[in-house]
C-alpha cells in the first residue's frame, strides 16, 4: 500500500511572509511576476512534501531552515 503523501504545514508566520513578498513584489515588478515567484514557491514546497528527507540543514541562517540538493532542484524551478 502506497505511504499518504506528506503535506507541509504552514505557520503563521511563514503566511505571513508569502503575502509581504507577494504585496512587496505586486508593487515593484506587477502581478505577473508575483505570481511567478509563488509559484516557484509552491514547486519547492512541493519538492519538500515528496522528498522530506533530502532536505539538509543549513545552520547558516535561522534554527530550523533546511536547502534542498541542487540534484533535486535542477528537475524542477530555474536551475
Amino acid at each position: 500500500m502506497a505511504e499518504p503523501r506528506r503535506v507541509a504545514l504552514w505557520s503563521p508566520e511563514a503566511l505571513d511572509d508569502r503575502e509581504r513578498i507577494w504585496d512587496y513584489y505586486v508593487q515593484i515588478a506587477g502581478r505577473h511576476t508575483a505570481e511567478k515567484l509563488l509559484r516557484e514557491i509552491a514547486e519547492v514546497i512541493g519538492l519538500l512534501e515528496e522528498h522530506p528527507f533530502a532536505a539538509e540543514r543549513e545552520t547558516n541562517y535561522a534554527p530550523g531552515c533546511v536547502r534542498l540538493p541542487r540534484r533535486l532542484m535542477s528537475s524542477s524551478i530555474g536551475s
